[in-house]
């Protein structure tokens, strides 16, 4: 069902369609045969097709204006116009919908911002005004600069309904192309356009949940910024409207130079899932983009969760692959198969005026305990202990309490590390631990542990002793496609050892 259905017909036209006093321009005329209009994803590419069109089927003449997908279907129902183009499904027993293809949607993130991929979380804490600079996502300190679309338009609507909602001020910008350019121009910049809008620009366009907007990613459904695009008529369309809506599904190639691509093109044959922990994702998102360069007909989603749910995910058949910071016991998993990819460090943090380099296991068996609640217990400051943590389900919380501590008291856990970092950075008497990937910009917050410091070497040899090998899962009965693609991660050395993986 689409998005526009699942509201109802009430809301989708409080929804799209807020001001119609001149729904569409004069060009589309009653003169006209064929008299289209609405989302301008899909006027340009019917525009072309009504030119092959025209040729095989002599007197057709079009009259094809773009505008939204709320102007164009309110123009529908006024009889305006014969075929209504709409990036969003609408619930009407009145219109015929005709399914055209599908358009994928890609953030573009602006020149000096540091982000390769966005989770959903990031960007909705990025449209309600929560983050405003993209160190607190990982990236460089710069200040985040939003753009979007008019409130109307389908492609708002469309981001509005499965991303973010718009809620903190920022500059709405007429159409795609306007968006595009502006992010180009505005370091830190931020905005969402279809693919076939990006131009030039390629080099903005970032992964969004771990997935590149690839065509076989966006056709399979793996790439999740995407959506049905639609053709409407009445029920007394033309036999002439009806027969173009027949003809313009076989236009693949014109199609898809638009960015509208035909659920039947062979480049979706076959997709590959890969969950797990956070810990990983960077490195796998990083090994997907190559191992896809080498597999164009692959579609790859890597998905950062935790290894809890990945191990789930993977006995449960949902995934194809699952990364987790735990070895499993054969004997409870007799289907999977196993590969260690490299080592992993976590690092204890402690926040400001704690008063200490250097902490040991049984001081932080105390603080976890709850016996130990003042650093000056243990040689600090005079400053009461605030203990953060990971949740339960995460790898990193169970290497914590199977290495080093039971957590037997409440504990701070903020589900997104570089929160976790932020938080024990700005609280004093703050404790806690993370993967070392996630503190490279931290480096003040990081305390040795039983005298030895997290460094890549101490690390690769076990000295450092909070540390586990990291593990990718397939199942005997899954595709051989897993199992190659785990071997590729593997030979990834700068991607893993980039996100502390030795």
């Amino acid at each position: 069902m689409g998005f526009l259905a699942r509201v109802g017909h009430v809301a989708v036209i409080g929804a799209l369609v807020l001001s119609l006093a001149s729904s569409l321009p004069s060009a589309a005329s009653a003169d006209a045969a064929i008299r289209i209009g609405g989302s301008t994803n899909d006027t340009p590419a019917l525009k072309q097709i009504a030119g092959a069109f025209a040729t095989s089927h002599a007197g057709a003449t079009f009259s094809i204006v773009g505008s939204s997908s709320g102007e164009g279907i309110a123009a529908l129902r006024d009889h305006a116009i014969d075929i209504a183009c709409s990036d969003v499904a609408v619930n009407d027993p009145a219109f015929n919908d005709t399914k055209i293809g599908v358009v994928g949607f890609v953030f573009v993130v602006g020149n000096g911002a540091g982000i390769t991929n966005l989770s959903r979380a990031q960007v909705q804490g990025i449209y309600s005004g929560h983050f405003t600079n993209w160190k607190q996502l990982g990236g460089n300190d710069l200040a985040i600069v939003p753009f979007s679309r008019p409130i109307g338009v389908g492609t708002r609507f469309i981001f509005e309904m499965t991303v973010a909602k718009t809620l903190a001020p920022m500059k709405i910008l007429p159409d795609a192309t306007a968006v595009v350019n502006a992010v180009a121009e505005t370091p830190g910049g931020i905005g969402y356009s279809s693919t076939n809008y990006v131009g030039a620009h390629q080099n903005l366009v970032v992964s969004y949940e771990g997935v590149a907007p690839t065509d076989a990613n966006i056709l399979n459904h793996t790439y999740k910024f995407a959506t049905d695009e639609h053709a409407y008529t009445l029920g007394d369309a033309s036999a002439d409207a009806k027969a173009f809506l027949a003809f313009v599904p076989t236009q693949a190639a014109i199609l898809k130079s638009f960015g509208i691509l035909v659920a039947a093109d062979p480049a979706a044959t076959s997709a590959l899932r890969v969950e797990g922990t956070l810990n990983q994702t960077a490195a796998l998102q990083k090994a997907a983009a190559a191992y896809q360069a080498a597999h164009p007909n692959l579609a790859l989603a890597v998905k950062g969760t935790n290894s809890g749910e990945g191990i789930a995910a993977l006995k449960a058949g949902s995934i194809d692959v699952a990364a987790s910071d735990i070895a499993v016991d054969p004997a409870d998993f007799p289907d999977f198969v196993g590969a260690t990819i490299g080592v992993m460090g976590v690092a204890v943090l402690a926040g400001p005026h704690t008063g200490l380099k250097s902490i040991t296991r049984a001081q932080l068996i105390g603080m976890y305990s709850g016996k130990i609640t003042n650093w000056k217990q243990i040689g600090g400051e005079d400053q009461p202990v605030v203990a953060f943590g990971r949740a339960i389900g995460t790898g990193t919380r169970l290497l914590f309490e199977t290495k080093v501590a039971k957590v037997e008291i409440p504990t701070q856990d903020p589900v997104n590390p570089v929160d976790l970092v932020h938080d024990i950075a700005t609280t004093p008497g703050a404790i806690g631990y993370i993967a070392t990937q996630f503190v490279a910009d931290h480096p003040d917050l990081v305390l040795e542990y039983g005298g030895v410091a997290p460094t890549p070497e101490n690390i690769r040899n076990h000295s450092y002793a909070f540390s586990t090998d990291e593990h990718l899962y397939t199942r005997k009965d899954g595709p051989a496609s897993a199992r190659d693609f785990v071997t590729f991660v593997t030979t990834q050395r700068a991607a893993l050892a980039a996100s502390g993986i030795y």
